[in-house]
């Protein structure tokens, strides 16, 4: 009884302890949330992206076929041919490589929500 307040003190530091944790959790928590929103946010402004992407790549591609046409019947020559060619395979890499960041971004998400790259069945 006469511990001169050594166990409140105890007492008080563990509250502040128990405190700290909380708020730290808490931290984590908003900080999960906030990367789910994300990637969320991501993968359909990546969406949209590919829609337009694709669209360039259709585009691009009946103006070559075009192109092809024009050169076939001596309208352009060999060089504005193979600039068409070259703006349908610019967009087709694009389109290629926004497909791969949406994978990519579909990967982190599911990572953010606690997923795991792990067999669901065991060997």
């Amino acid at each position: 009884m006469f511990d001169g307040g050594a166990l409140q003190a105890q007492l008080d530091s563990a509250n502040a302890d128990q405190e700290a944790a909380v708020a730290a959790y808490g931290l984590a928590v908003l900080g999960a949330l906030e990367e789910v929103e994300g990637a969320l946010t991501n993968d359909a402004l990546l969406a949209e992206r590919i829609y337009f992407l694709n669209a360039a790549v259709v585009n691009n591609r009946l103006a070559y076929d075009l192109s092809t046409k024009h050169y076939n019947v001596g309208e352009i020559d060999l060089l504005s041919l193979l600039q068409m060619q070259s703006r349908w395979i610019a967009a087709r890499m694009s389109y290629i490589h926004i497909l791969n960041e949406q994978l990519a971004q579909r990967i982190n998400l599911h990572l953010a929500l606690g997923g795991s790259f792990e067999s669901l069945t065991e060997s």
